[in-house]
């Protein structure tokens, strides 16, 4: 077995104990194999030339999870939206939440405009954020300021806010 076999392997071994653990994008995976040989470099496990040769493994380690539908970004972005939806975040939050996962621009555009396609979904996770965050006893210039600084348009939280207290009566 030569070296090139030996560094994929190892890789392979980690790669596997890695994605037993967590859920990630395949650009979050390739910078956890990245960072993962960076290590061994500092820590004297390997040399520049093995080091060279990590890094030239990566793209068929994750060519080989993405086939084997280990990395599955379509499903996880589904079920991070759905989870955000659930905690009431603004659109803007979804999305640098997104972009903090590492999920493609174009993916998570897509993902954005389809959900804002649904019927009344503005208003759907203001609703949801108030449930979770908002004391029902606030008074409605509270409640309109913190949508606000959960990335909610003013106009839509105003009135949002105000069909609340129409609801109420």
């Amino acid at each position: 077995m030569n070296e090139t076999e030996n560094i994929y392997s190892y890789l392979e071994k980690y790669s596997i104990y890695y994605l037993s653990k967590y859920t990630v994008t395949k650009k979050k995976f390739e910078e956890v194999i990245e960072i993962k040989a960076k290590k061994d470099l500092f820590n004297k496990k390997i040399n520049k030339q093995e080091y060279n040769e990590y890094l030239k493994q990566i793209p068929k380690l994750t060519e080989k999870f993405l086939n084997l539908k280990v990395i599955n970004e379509k499903y996880l972005i589904e079920t991070k939206i759905e989870s955000y939806i659930k905690k009431g975040f603004s659109f803007k939050k979804i999305k640098y939440y997104l972009l903090k996962y590492k999920f493609s621009d174009e993916l998570i555009n897509n993902k954005i405009l389809e959900l804002k396609k649904r019927d009344n979904m503005e208003f759907v996770l203001m609703e949801n954020f108030c449930k979770k965050r908002i004391k029902k006893t606030a008074d409605d210039l509270t409640k309109i300021e913190k949508l606000i600084k959960q990335g909610f348009n003013y106009d839509d939280s105003k009135k949002f806010i105000k069909g609340l207290a129409e609801r109420k009566i």
